[in-house]
């Protein structure tokens, strides 16, 4: 299974839960050969996606781990000031009030994402 169809999973549960086997077998016609316990396995240490305890667990998207939510709250920032490159001191002062960060991070998690660039000490839109 690759990345891409791990993300299109995830885009799935988030519109709606499905069960497991439903999955699976989405998984299985797109080509993959994993298996069932490969899928499931998978899913359970996927970021943001919660299982139940069923035989047939119900998959949803669970909360945004915290860099998840960092990197949307600093492509968030940059976007309110245009999409052009913002000083990384401007995006924290423009984050939410509830977080904590540093510019170290604020430069890692925008790095990490493909909609944002990394210029010296600012961030702006690709």
């Amino acid at each position: 299974m690759t990345p891409e169809m791990l993300k299109k999973l995830k885009t799935a549960v988030a519109r709606k839960p499905r069960r497991l086997s439903e999955l699976c077998r989405d998984v299985r016609e797109s080509g993959s050969q994993w298996s069932d316990a490969q899928v499931r396995l998978a899913l359970r240490v996927y970021t943001g996606i919660d299982l139940t305890e069923e035989a047939d667990p119900l998959v949803s998207a669970g909360r945004a781990s915290a860099a998840e939510q960092l990197r949307q709250a600093v492509y968030d920032a940059v976007q309110s000031q245009g999409g052009r490159p913002v000083p990384i001191a401007r995006v924290l002062e423009l984050l939410p009030s509830d977080m904590t960060t540093s510019v170290a991070q604020v430069k890692s998690v925008a790095k990490k994402d493909e909609r944002l660039v990394v210029k010296g000490q600012a961030v702006g839109m690709k």
